[in-house]
């Protein structure tokens, strides 16, 4: 919803047909019906166009500071590894994609790990973005600052080989449990 309200569909819910009760009609048409013309105002899109414009002409660095003089030199191996990690997953590009999940969700996800690049030959950190649709976390959750969150997760959908790929061990014990489950 919050989605489509900045893309200018801001009269496309769906409402109770006040004339056919029985009956869903979209706001825009409630509105047209009384003689007046439902005004779009669509300020938050140009916000948008103009922080993601920001954001690729004015490039950041991410870095590590330390906090006393002894760890300088370790902070400075950190902020190297850091830049390298982010700069190998074109973090510059999907930082946009997270504030577009943030503006129209209220969050963004992102998993990182330490995986393989096919296409590069090797293993190093990746960066991914998680679909919010297939992205969980227990719902009791009500401290702002997440410190109450117990269980969090990924949904995914595997094939049967995939899941013998990532979960099966050899034993023939695993591959009943995995059958049952």
């Amino acid at each position: 919803r919050n989605q489509r309200y900045k893309n200018g569909q801001q009269w496309d819910d769906w409402m109770k047909d006040p004339e056919c009760p029985h009956k869903y009609i979209r706001e825009r048409e409630y509105i047209s019906r009384q003689g007046r013309t439902p005004i779009t105002n669509n300020l938050i899109q140009q916000i948008d166009r103009n922080i993601h414009g920001q954001m690729l002409s004015n490039p950041t660095q991410a870095v590590v500071i330390s906090r006393t003089e002894d760890d300088v030199p370790l902070s400075d191996m950190l902020t190297n590894a850091l830049q390298k990690g982010l700069a190998l997953n074109k973090y510059d590009i999907q930082r946009i994609s997270h504030l577009e999940s943030l503006l129209s969700a209220g969050y963004c996800v992102a998993k990182v790990r330490y995986g393989v690049w096919d296409a590069k030959n090797r293993s190093d950190v990746k960066v991914d973005f998680v679909n919010i649709n297939k992205f969980f976390f227990n719902q009791d959750a009500e401290n702002p600052t997440l410190s109450d969150i117990h269980r969090i997760g990924e949904l995914h959908d595997l094939t049967w080989n995939e899941l013998l790929r990532d979960f099966y061990t050899g034993s023939a014990s695993d591959e009943e449990t995995l059958r049952r489950e």
